[in-house]
């Protein structure tokens, strides 16, 4: 499983959202893989930071061809998959809002039933998420227990 987001972002945009949100978020889940006690996983999570993303996505074209492809592709070892954390602070949930490109299910139908079974999986575990943080308050000096 890959774990990735782009670190740059162009001018006059909200680079917090697009993409510091991505990347703050990739940098707690990969701290929180590696400290947790009470679960370790069966396979590899390969947490990944692009760049040159904006101008055409250069960075991860150059991480499938140099790294990707050559330790994995090209063995015969696969990928299961990539969440692509990108603009997270932009949630939407109005009804349509988070779709996979029409143009998936005629090119790679399995590909877009998995990211569509998988989206539906993280949004139960985010409302979980979602209502555990809810119970913490954030302070200058950190995250703090309201309980």
């Amino acid at each position: 499983m890959v774990v990735g987001a782009h670190w740059d972002t162009v001018p006059h945009t909200p680079g917090y959202d697009d993409n510091g949100s991505g990347v703050a978020a990739l940098l707690e889940v990969a701290a929180t893989l590696v400290n947790a006690e009470c679960h370790r996983n069966e396979h590899s999570v390969i947490f990944v930071l692009f760049d040159m993303e904006e101008p055409g996505c250069h960075g991860s074209l150059e991480f499938i061809r140099t790294f990707l492809a050559p330790k994995f592709l090209d063995r015969g070892i696969e990928i299961q998959g990539m969440f692509n954390l990108d603009t997270m602070l932009n949630f939407n949930d109005d009804s349509g809002s988070q779709t996979v490109p029409d143009n998936w299910d005629s090119l790679m139908p399995e590909a877009a039933e998995n990211v569509r079974r998988m989206a539906k999986l993280i949004l139960l575990q985010l409302d979980g998420l979602i209502k555990h943080f809810q119970a913490y308050q954030v302070t200058e000096i950190g995250a703090t227990s309201l309980a």
